[in-house]
């Protein structure tokens, strides 16, 4: 399974340049409190946090802009293309039903709760055949078959958190009905 990760150039520039501007703040208020205090103790004190706190804070909207960057970058790859979606009713958009291959569900659920689920199947000697990911909330339905089945079958994933749980279809009535619809 082989997982891709993309990080945003601005973004990181943005990050190193707001770490670089603290440690110049920094340097730099040493150097002028240190050439303050040669005309006035009690000014030096005050040359000194003031240009630490002004280079604080430029450097901190520096990186949270960064983090802003990286957190759009993430959201721009989770949302779904326009081939994968639908209006609803109330004409909001909803993730269409398909079958996924792994690069797309590390996309639709993170490298954590996709390991989980082909953790949680190792352990159950089953393997997944498909995975659909359904249009109700943090369910997912996969085709799995054990190591004595005959024939494969249909469970209900159900994320939480970084964790999968497996269930019979039998259990989600709601979910097998939509699947015979399919």
């Amino acid at each position: 399974m082989q997982y891709i990760r993309e990080k945003n150039i601005i973004g990181v520039t943005l990050f190193y340049i707001g770490i670089f501007i603290i440690g110049f703040f920094f340097i730099a208020g040493l150097i002028l409190a240190n050439h303050a205090s040669f005309f006035d103790n009690s000014s030096s004190l005050y040359v000194l946090i003031e240009t630490w706190v002004i280079g604080f804070i430029i450097g901190m909207l520096f990186i949270g802009f960064s983090e802003v960057i990286k957190l759009l970058q993430n959201i721009y790859h989770v949302q779904p293309s326009v081939e994968e979606k639908q209006t609803s009713a109330d004409g909001v958009w909803i993730v269409e039903e398909h079958k996924v291959d792994d690069q797309q569900l590390v996309k639709e659920l993170g490298k954590a709760k996709t390991d989980s689920i082909y953790h949680l199947y190792d352990i159950q000697n089953k393997t997944i055949e498909e995975i659909i990911i359904t249009p109700f909330n943090k369910q997912l339905v996969a085709k799995v078959r054990g190591l004595e089945d005959v024939e494969s079958y249909y469970e209900v994933i159900t994320t939480s958190g970084n964790d999968a749980i497996n269930s019979s279809i039998e259990k989600h009535p709601h979910i097998k009905e939509w699947l015979s619809k399919k």
